[in-house]
């Protein structure tokens, strides 16, 4: 083995089918210029980054799209999509990408994984135990978190490389017509165990839809919700409220946001059983803690009665005023 060789190779593999997949159903647009810039300003510009996709040799706009990635500065490995039934589907993606990160894995020092697919487990488990270091770019309360959990490597928000850096906040349309406001948020939602990537999607949607701000009473959070809170304005007013033991594990990341230039400070309390989050003083009530929905069934719901969300509301007021 080379580790001179080794020392200096970073290498991101990006899994193109969950990366389409995924950005679709967030509902946003990537331009995959600015994300292979932002993965080099984060890991460096000698970066490697492989992209894993699957293709139609006969589709001209994905011949296009491919050659514009190669263009790009991304190294294009492909996969031929399968004819089923008449449909063309995927497959052997995740396997091609598997057996190249096994065979060059001792080339490189750092791995970088683009993907929240949980079947991709045992090969972060192998590299991890061959001594590189790992981490993982996919989106937060996902299977791409737990992933992390799982390996013990570092992780990034997807966003975050998605978004413009020089532009802060994530712009969440929404029209005046009232079944576009609920499609996107919508008052009430019953989460299944396993909705982990619409769980996301609806928190996401909800606090990135603040124009002024957003309070959190969960006494479990987590850094996730901070992932969260990063996509905002730094305008955004914030505030938090949970247990001493998850400020102490969110401290860090508190410090990093108002470094940043967000206004954001945290509460210790004890006095809440219940999660809720206040958008614009719009708000709702989860069953579960944020940061775990998903992993049971839950329900999540908007708080529509004047006098309880009153009562709620001086609550938190009582608690800012005695942390003041």
């Amino acid at each position: 083995m080379d580790k001179k060789k080794k020392s200096k190779l970073v290498v991101v593999f990006i899994d193109g089918d969950w990366l389409y997949r995924i950005v679709h159903e967030l509902n946003i647009p990537i331009n995959y210029l600015d994300f292979i810039q932002n993965i080099k300003h984060e890991f460096g510009q000698k970066v490697q980054v492989h992209f894993y996709g699957a293709i139609n040799i006969k589709d001209k706009r994905q011949n296009i799209f491919y050659a514009t990635l190669k263009k790009n500065g991304y190294i294009i490995h492909l996969e031929d999509l399968v004819k089923r039934g008449g449909v063309f589907i995927s497959k052997g993606v995740e396997i091609a990408l598997s057996i190249d990160a096994i065979q060059s894995a001792f080339l490189f020092e750092k791995f970088v994984l683009v993907s929240g697919d949980g079947d991709f487990i045992p090969l972060l488990r192998k590299i991890r135990n061959s001594g590189i270091e790992i981490s993982i770019i996919s989106l937060p309360f996902t299977m791409g978190y737990s992933m992390r959990k799982i390996i013990a490597g570092k992780f990034f928000n997807l966003e975050s490389f998605i978004k413009n850096r020089k532009k802060r906040g994530i712009k969440i349309l929404v029209k005046e017509n009232k079944r576009n406001i609920e499609r996107l948020f919508f008052d009430n939602m019953y989460i299944i165990k396993g909705e982990q990537n619409n769980a996301y999607i609806f928190l996401r949607n909800l606090i990135c839809s603040a124009k002024k701000s957003i309070i959190i009473i969960d006494s479990y959070l987590d850094e996730q919700i901070l992932m969260v809170i990063e996509l905002l304005k730094s305008n955004t007013d914030v505030k938090i409220l949970t247990s001493k033991k998850s400020s102490l594990l969110i401290k860090c990341h508190v410090e990093d946001l108002r470094n940043s230039g967000f206004n954001i400070q945290v509460y210790v309390t004890n006095n809440f059983h219940d999660r809720f989050l206040s958008v614009d003083n719009n708000w709702w009530h989860s069953g579960h803690s944020f940061k775990d929905l998903g992993e049971r069934n839950s329900f999540f719901n908007k708080m529509i009665t004047k006098k309880e969300i009153e009562k709620l509301r001086k609550s938190v007021e009582k608690e800012i005023n005695i942390e003041k």
